[in-house]
């Protein structure tokens, strides 16, 4: 049931992201001087450089708590713009549905870390260093980036709450992932029963008179080539320096 409930969940989120991205919004967006304006837009706003930047930082934080070591080795395969879109979108939904995160409730997260325990305590001192020279940003961000994650943690729970599942919902479900089907065959030679089937020539024109659609082929046509290829990006200069 709970693998039900989070295929469901990530469902939902997945509904929720798709639903309010404007496409396009991935890439920065430049100006007629070259240099961009701002990185995209979402919810009909657009999206600072600056903004941008901080959720990417905070994306990069998150997946290396997530990872740990082995963030630098698979660094390269994570798509961390892709997951400061999702970041920005998810936030924004924990906002407009009132979620708060508390002081109290980062303190108590990052304190119950266990990269930041020294005995059996919090140690201020590794929290600065570690903060600094591992995740190379200062103590705010990374407490920043700890309220955005609870933020998003709470929407989570509070869709993972919105499903509702009967039992015949769960055991159709359950009956789908491990039913398996079970079937008798028998392999045989067409050519083995040609000389048994007996069709006559009107039998054959009474089918395919009843039948045409199941023989009808599209029209094809043989195109060449195109006669000129512009690359992406290059007629606006060209016909300014015709101009």
């Amino acid at each position: 049931m709970l693998k039900i409930l989070r295929k469901n969940t990530k469902f939902i989120l997945w509904l929720l992201i798709s639903s309010f991205v404007l496409w396009g919004v991935g890439s920065a967006v430049f100006s007629r001087g070259g240099g961009p304006t701002y990185a995209g837009i979402m919810f009909g706003k657009k999206i600072s450089l600056d903004e941008f930047g901080k959720a990417w930082t905070e994306s990069r934080i998150q997946a290396m708590l997530m990872y740990g070591e082995d963030f630098f080795n698979m660094a390269q395969s994570l798509d961390l713009d892709r997951e400061t879109w999702n970041r920005l979108i998810l936030l924004r939904e924990a906002r407009n549905r009132r979620i708060k995160a508390t002081d109290q409730e980062v303190v108590q997260v990052i304190s119950g870390m266990p990269m930041f325990i020294r005995g059996d305590r919090f140690d201020q001192g590794t929290y600065d260093r570690i903060v600094k020279e591992y995740f190379r940003v200062v103590p705010r961000e990374f407490e920043n980036t700890i309220r955005g994650t609870l933020l998003i943690t709470k929407l989570q729970q509070s869709i993972l709450t919105e499903v509702t599942l009967t039992p015949e919902e769960i055991k159709e479900e359950y009956v789908r992932a491990n039913e398996k089907a079970k079937a008798d065959y028998i392999l045989f030679a067409p050519a083995d029963y040609h000389d048994r089937v007996s069709v006559s020539e009107s039998e054959i024109e009474n089918y395919y008179t009843g039948h045409k659609e199941d023989f009808k082929k599209e029209d094809k046509k043989k195109v060449g080539p195109p006669r000129t290829a512009l690359a992406l990006g290059t007629s606006a200069h060209s016909r300014k320096r015709k101009s």
